[in-house]
């Protein structure tokens, strides 16, 4: 799972987003690529606050379709996680999706 997420990360999240019913994973896929995309125009700088945002955002509806606890506390350490080693952030929601109970759907799927 972790070097799935280092090496195919958009890959990894487009199916993490197809099994909670986020998104399609083909949809989930062109965001990934389309946000990283822009991210790579704008030098990566500018856009890096706003990755580490977007994804966090998805993190969060991660967490509520899960019935997680969602507060400004764990906002801020998804945007740090998200920030700093987005590969991480995704193995561990991929980790977190396989440790569901089989056969249970989230919450708001």
């Amino acid at each position: 799972v972790s070097v799935w997420s280092l090496c195919c990360g958009g890959v990894r999240w487009a199916d993490n987003m197809q099994a909670v019913g986020t998104f399609s994973f083909w949809v989930a896929v062109a965001i990934y690529v389309g946000v990283m995309f822009a991210d790579f125009l704008t030098g990566g700088v500018f856009a890096w606050g706003l990755v580490a945002a977007l994804f966090t955002f998805y993190r969060q509806d991660l967490r509520s379709k899960f019935g997680l606890k969602s507060n400004k506390e764990t906002i801020l350490k998804d945007f740090g996680l998200w920030c700093c080693c987005a590969p991480c952030a995704i193995a561990q929601e991929t980790r977190h999706i396989a440790a569901a109970p089989k056969g249970a759907k989230p919450a708001n799927a």
